[in-house]
């Protein structure tokens, strides 16, 4: 399991699009406060993680894609325990609440809160020993879907409920010599009735994409990837399109896939010269069809968040992050006043 990202390869690949130019990579204001088509106006907020100054503490920040009001989000917890650094935290549905995990040393342990999304009004949901949680998303409004590592570090999905009750492993028939796939691993369609996930062979080679129903039945292939490839989920487009960090010999890639199986490509970002993509938890879809990701430089002291449309034009930069400080996208919310 990831402990810090300090720890985390930084090399990547800076994909050129001859649709672009270096100089299409700066600040606007759109997808904030623009008019959606049912009337009222939007405003995407992006939920990242972010290790202060090669501090070994993580928090949990927030930003307008517009790049306005940056900040911290203050999240008050029992003593002993601190935020997670990966996989650890969701935005609900309606953008109101925060499901988020937690961990506490001698003896380790894992807990799983929640809060509004200005961190106030924390309430458990669950507190366990073993090898680690890491929240997959939302389901609806009141649980949410997640991992937990067995003693052997494989992994099993479950859910909860945000109250703590009704937590349950989802049992998927999984084909022969395959397991679930490492960290980022699955995903909820925007109805909430169908698990998205990964799995890889013994040898963690040949990741594969499944689809499977809420309850674990009806698995369904999307993709085989080839043998030297690794991928990790990163989100699902509300349009039924899953987003996949491909790495190929140290070189991050960012692919599209549609849950048929079709469209299968890989999508071409134009980036600064010497910023790569990230790899793990490094692209969101919004639901009004931007992509919001981060990169990084070669030695990861230089990181930053950009949005771009879906297929990866119109790139302009959000927030350049301090140096010396370390990124995870979480959640990427757009929320309607009408």
């Amino acid at each position: 399991m990831k402990t810090n990202i300090l720890s985390k390869s930084v090399l990547g690949v800076c994909f050129l699009s001859s649709a672009l130019t270096f100089n299409s990579c700066t600040k606007s204001d759109d997808n904030t406060n623009t008019p959606p088509k049912g009337g009222g106006t939007s405003s995407t907020q992006i939920y990242y993680r972010r290790s202060a100054n090669n501090a070994a503490e993580d928090e949990l920040w927030v930003v307008n894609a517009s790049g306005t009001n940056d900040h911290k989000i203050n999240i008050s917890l029992p003593s002993g325990w601190k935020l997670d650094d990966e996989d650890m935290a969701e935005v609900s549905k309606d953008g109101k609440n925060l499901a988020f995990l937690v961990f506490a040393e001698n003896p380790r342990k894992y807990g799983m809160y929640t809060s509004t999304t200005d961190g106030t009004h924390v309430q458990p949901v669950l507190t366990q020993g073993g090898d680690g949680l890491a929240l997959q998303g939302f389901i609806d409004q009141s649980s949410v879907l997640f991992w937990q590592a067995t003693p052997n570090y494989d992994f099993e999905l479950y859910r909860v409920n945000l109250d703590g009750s009704n937590k349950q492993k989802i049992n998927i028939a999984l084909p022969a010599g395959e397991t679930f796939g490492d960290e980022e691993l699955a995903k909820i369609t925007a109805d909430g009735k169908s698990i998205v996930f990964l799995t890889q062979t013994a040898s963690n080679s040949a990741p594969s994409i499944y689809k499977c129903n809420l309850d674990g039945t009806g698995v369904k292939l999307v993709l085989n990837e080839a043998t030297d490839a690794s991928i990790a989920l990163q989100d699902l487009t509300s349009d039924g399109v899953a987003l996949y960090r491909k790495q190929t010999n140290d070189t991050d890639e960012l692919w599209s896939v549609k849950l048929d199986g079709s469209d299968k490509h890989k999508i071409n970002i134009s980036l600064p010269s010497g910023q790569f993509l990230q790899d793990e938890e490094m692209a969101k879809a919004t639901s009004d069809g931007n992509l919001i990701f981060s990169t990084t430089n070669s030695d990861g002291s230089s990181q930053a968040i950009y949005k771009s449309k879906l297929d990866g034009t119109g790139v302009t930069l959000v927030k350049q992050i301090p140096t010396g400080s370390y990124i995870a996208i979480q959640s990427v919310k757009t929320i309607t006043v009408k």
